[in-house]
């Protein structure tokens, strides 16, 4: 959730840091930190426990196919689940990862499409009241038939 002058700030204190010192720094969204932020940093990544994708109402209509089309469907569900701020955000990732695993074990053109997508929402992850407009958003821009 930085912000690009405090990803630059960040980033100096990283590249010439006070003698001792060392930094951990987390994230639960790893493509949204500057690249050259995580260039100098060791990547550690721990799991944690999530629940299915393919169960969350919201996000099945990012997953299965027949019901990407369907726009009604989709703007009764979020009125329906009406997730936070912070729960769009963890939910956005949660769907990121599911297709970047699914890239890794079988990489097409659309796949990549959908990641660019998600990583580009996700640069921009939902502002305090605004996470309707974020999953509309998503929605609208998400690529279909994949």
């Amino acid at each position: 959730t930085l912000t690009m002058t405090t990803s630059n700030k960040l980033l100096k204190v990283l590249e010439e840091p006070p003698a001792g010192y060392s930094f951990v720094l987390l994230s639960n969204n790893e493509q949204s930190i500057l690249p050259t932020i995580r260039s100098r940093c060791e990547i550690t990544r721990f799991s944690t426990q999530s629940h299915s994708l393919e169960k969350h109402p919201l996000l099945s209509f990012f997953i299965e196919e027949k019901k990407q089309d369907d726009a009604f469907g989709f703007e009764q569900e979020l009125r329906k689940q009406k997730p936070s701020d912070a729960q769009s955000f963890q939910l956005a990732d949660e769907l990121l990862h599911y297709y970047a695993q699914r890239y890794i074990e079988e990489p097409s053109d659309d796949t990549q499409e959908v990641l660019e997508v998600l990583k580009e929402s996700l640069r921009r992850p939902p502002q305090s009241g605004s996470s309707t407009l974020f999953w509309k958003n998503l929605f609208l821009h998400f690529p279909k038939k994949h």
